[in-house]
């Protein structure tokens, strides 16, 4: 995640301030979900 800003691309400039959002914690816990299910389906 840390290259993408160097990208400077519209995702990237998402991705930036996402950890300052009020949705951060939200945001951890889908992806977090998200990537164990990958995990469990292999």
């Amino acid at each position: 995640m840390r290259a993408m800003p160097d990208y400077a691309g519209t995702m990237a400039a998402g991705l930036e301030v996402m950890p300052a959002s009020p949705l951060a914690e939200n945001i951890a816990s889908g992806l977090a979900a998200a990537a164990k299910k990958a995990r469990d389906l292999g």
